[in-house]
């Protein structure tokens, strides 16, 4: 279950990945940089109220979990799932009244545009207003999917919901090459995927049994309350801390040049579906083990999960620093484009391999129920992060956004481990930093690093993709060579493979 639930969360991170990828280019060709950068100053401003959902999908999540294995607790599992679907949808109810409300004050005292109207301005705030209140419970209906361990059909629907919103969104500018039209094609996405998720999730849930539908209980938000209150208190604090850059940019640059930073964040979010699929597939694994007072299997599944992130996380994010700039060309076609946004993207990934070899430990804090380490720790960098990013944007533009994102997340990676293996996991902090994240970080930034040099003042593409993938062998040979875990997870999944084959074929190979 956990190797197919990995496989499944990093297809489904994959595939919109590569569809925005291949998307980016095109909506900067017809939308141009001004109105993309609004459509990137949206995409923060939904991140950024995220914490309205106040820890209630994770809370699903971990309720659901706990009951759906057991017949006698699925009528209380339906009356959680239809509680927090009436506290979701008066948050959107609220949430789209709001938007309602500011729209003249986004569109005209806050962002500064050069090349769209006010009247276009105040509408595409309306309509982003209405997309995010539809958007909005599918967070549950996500953490319901997941409690059920039915990731697998999750990846299916939301890969397939992107595909629609995606190449939708592609010939939607292209036939009619105006912002307005494109955020309504948003709009219409978002309702196809609420109505979906939603039929999706109560049919999981209820299997055949249409009688089953739960009822509105008040004593369950009390249940889950502090431990909701809890992730969302960090949620808060969290999202401030992601989204203070494009914020401050916002106010601080014009649209074109938040336009450029718009097109560094969306590779960089790129990086981060990386270490994801792991660490949620890990966590349940964790809550398990926890139960059942299994430490040992506890501690290696802590090791196992942790490599796979930074074996996966680390040549990516080096891939992306060190060669920003012909990443950037390639991809959006535009040198001034790539000129303007690599120095940003070299910046944003090296604290993206930071934060990526957190996400593991994260987890293990959230399973022991534990968040006042990661709350306390973003709490007091909130305090500090937003005056020190605006002295720095003040002083280095744009570069400045990233740097001070770098100094949080290696803030973050040299003290947090620390305070948390304290109180647990107490044997196995030392391991962690040296063999399960720094030496993947070092032996990274050498392989990639030598490429880096070999690549200097070449300009072939074959060649240099030559030289990436030399390093991206090098670097998965040492992992190997030094990582037992790492070693036996290949061995097992090659002879699982040949095993797979030989029964398909008729004969059986492996017992």
């Amino acid at each position: 279950m956990f190797k197919q639930n990995v496989i499944a969360n990093f297809l489904g991170k994959f595939w919109p990945s590569l569809l925005s990828i291949i998307a980016v280019p095109i909506y900067i060709q017809y939308l141009g940089v001004e109105a993309y950068g609004l459509v990137g100053f949206f995409v923060s401003l939904q991140a950024l109220i995220a914490f309205l959902d106040m820890g209630l999908s994770t809370a699903a999540n971990r309720e659901i979990a706990l009951r759906y294995e057991d017949p006698d607790a699925m009528e209380e599992a339906l009356n959680i799932v239809r509680t927090l679907e009436v506290a979701y949808a008066a948050v959107a109810t609220v949430l789209g009244l709001a938007f309602l409300l500011s729209s003249e004050w986004l569109s005209v005292h806050w962002m500064s545009a050069e090349g769209l109207s006010a009247t276009t301005m105040m509408q595409a705030v309306v309509i982003f207003g209405i997309t995010l209140a539809l958007r909005w419970p599918v967070a549950l209906y996500t953490g319901v999917l997941f409690g059920l361990e039915r990731q697998v059909l999750f990846n299916i629907l939301s890969g397939s919901i992107a595909t629609l919103r995606v190449l939708g969104g592609i010939v939607m500018v292209v036939l009619v090459p105006d912002i307005l039209a494109f955020l309504l094609w948003q709009l219409l996405s978002a309702v196809v995927e609420l109505l979906l998720m939603r039929v999706v999730t109560w049919r999981s849930l209820v299997g055949g049994k249409r009688a089953a539908h739960g009822a509105f209980d008040l004593g369950v938000l009390k249940k889950i309350w502090a431990f909701s209150a809890s992730i969302t208190t960090n949620s808060i604090v969290g999202s401030v801390l992601k989204q203070t850059d494009k914020f401050l940019l916002s106010g601080l640059v014009s649209l074109t040049s938040l336009g450029y930073y718009s097109v560094a964040y969306s590779a960089y979010t790129g990086l981060t579906m990386i270490p994801s699929p792991v660490a949620d597939a890990a966590f349940p694994r964790f809550a398990a083990l926890l139960a059942q007072n299994r430490s040992e299997d506890l501690a290696r599944m802590y090791h196992k999960s942790s490599q796979y992130v930074a074996f996966l996380a680390v040549p990516a994010a080096a891939v992306v620093a060190f060669f920003s700039r012909p990443i950037l060309r390639l991809w959006t076609r535009s040198e001034e484009v790539a000129a303007n946004a690599a120095p940003i993207l070299t910046l944003l990934a090296i604290a993206f391999s930071l934060n990526a070899m957190m996400q593991v430990p994260l987890r293990m804090q959230l399973a022991h129920g534990i968040v006042w380490i990661a709350l306390s720790f973003n709490a007091v960098s909130a305090v500090l992060l937003v005056p020190m990013m605006y002295a720095l944007i003040i002083r280095f533009g744009l570069q400045g956004a990233g740097i001070g994102l770098l100094v949080f997340n290696l803030l973050y990676y040299l003290i947090v481990p620390h305070i948390m293996h304290r109180h647990m996991l107490r044997a196995e902090k030392w391991s962690w930093i040296l063999s399960d994240t720094f030496s993947f970080l070092a032996w990274g930034a050498a392989c990639f690093g030598a490429a880096y040099w070999l690549a200097a003042g070449m300009d072939s593409p074959l060649y240099l993709l030559t030289v990436i993938a030399a390093a991206g062998l090098m670097y998965a040979a040492g992992c190997l060579l030094l990582h037992p875990l790492l070693r036996n997870a290949a061995r097992d999944l090659v002879l699982d493979n040949l095993w797979a084959r030989n029964r398909e074929g008729g004969q059986v190979a492996r017992p």
